[in-house]
């Protein structure tokens, strides 16, 4: 399987190019067959590959390429980006930029996009931005449905409909393309507005204040992967734990909210610290002399009421002197590192902080 895999992936890529997605989910899954076997040799060889297929696939969503967002291609790369995480870190910054482009919500898209148009500094170019980014998520529904729609038997196709929407596709891409031109003229900035970068650890540091730390969590199958990102130095930790287990644990937490005792004795206490254990201690060493943390995580760790987590396991006495989370740092949240950029560079390119009175 994995020779058919490199030869259908070679072929595509000698025909097509090397920036090809089909030629990078092929070299990708070609490594994947290759990483089960046992021989170190050929693992390091398919680490190289899988590397490689994960350099184009993150490329290729960089620049919003529409071939990736077809749904097969689209599940077929997010596997390979999710193996790819579970290996051995090769490259840093890739591993970063990688576990970030799994953060695709429709939720951190909306916040990011909002974020970009407000940077924009002419309010035509802001509009601009926003009926290009309107045409983009016009043209990602209509793929889905044609790319679901080839899926059904012959029977069941309705190919006017198909034959229709493949010509409003024409029509988006034209119009994507002369807002394109036009936004381009008005601000130097285009590439920036309409295509922001995967962030890097280097970029969020450059956004940093003194103090503050951004933590990055992301569980895939049976890790958790922690980036705790600081003005100087860069930490990295990966946990082995039943995600299973975090689900229950985060559920007791959600429970006693539902039911409003949320400072109650009956807070699950074992529950808080542990979580608090599998998330945030990992990184603790490194988070000497900060006082405020950016928490980037998405899914159902997103609804974790952070501050409530308790960073001691023996706890007494009222409730107010319990060891919260919150009492050691200031608290914040967002979906994903790149959201949290458009909303630091917007918010940096109205002008500094200055004293309400």
């Amino acid at each position: 399987i994995e020779a058919e895999l490199l030869r259908a992936a070679e072929e595509r890529r000698v025909l097509l190019g090397s920036d090809n997605a089909d030629a990078a989910i092929l070299l990708g899954f070609s490594a994947l067959a290759a990483l089960t076997g046992s021989d170190s040799v050929l693992s390091a060889q398919a680490d190289e590959r899988l590397l490689s297929a994960v350099t184009v696939l993150l490329a290729l969503r960089q620049r919003d390429d529409s071939t990736l967002r077809l749904q097969n291609r689209e599940t077929a790369a997010r596997t390979i980006i999710q193996k790819f995480l579970l290996r051995p870190s090769q490259a840093p910054e890739i591993t970063y930029q990688a576990a970030e482009s799994l953060r695709a919500t429709k939720l951190q898209r909306a916040i990011s996009d909002a974020a970009i148009r407000s940077s924009a500094r002419m309010p035509e170019v802001a509009d601009l931005v926003r009926r290009l980014q309107d045409a983009r998520g016009e043209a990602d529904t209509m793929r889905g449905f044609v790319d679901d729609h080839a899926q059904l038997s012959q029977g069941a196709r309705t190919d006017g409909t198909v034959d229709a929407i493949r010509r409003r596709l024409l029509e988006l891409a034209e119009q994507q393309r002369g807002l394109e031109r036009e936004i381009a003229l008005r601000d130097p900035n285009f590439d920036r507005l309409v295509r922001p970068t995967l962030p890097t650890p280097a970029a969020v540091q450059s956004k940093l204040r003194s103090g503050e730390a951004f933590i990055s969590i992301v569980p895939i199958e049976k890790t958790i992967k922690l980036w705790a990102i600081q003005p100087v130095q860069v930490t990295r930790r990966v946990v082995q734990v039943s995600i299973d287990e975090v689900a229950r644990l985060v559920a007791a937490l959600h429970e006693q909210v539902g039911n409003g005792r949320w400072l109650a004795p009956a807070w699950p206490r074992a529950a808080a610290h542990q979580l608090y254990r599998i998330l945030l201690e990992p990184l603790a060493p490194s988070l000497e002399g900060v006082n405020s943390l950016i928490i980037s995580v998405d899914g159902a760790l997103a609804t974790l009421p952070y501050p409530a987590l308790l960073t001691e396991s023996s706890v007494s006495g009222a409730a107010e002197h319990w060891p919260w989370l919150v009492r050691k740092y200031a608290i914040s949240q967002t979906p994903s590192a790149s959201a949290w950029l458009a909303v630091r560079q917007s918010s940096n390119e109205i002008g500094p902080r200055r004293a309400l009175m």
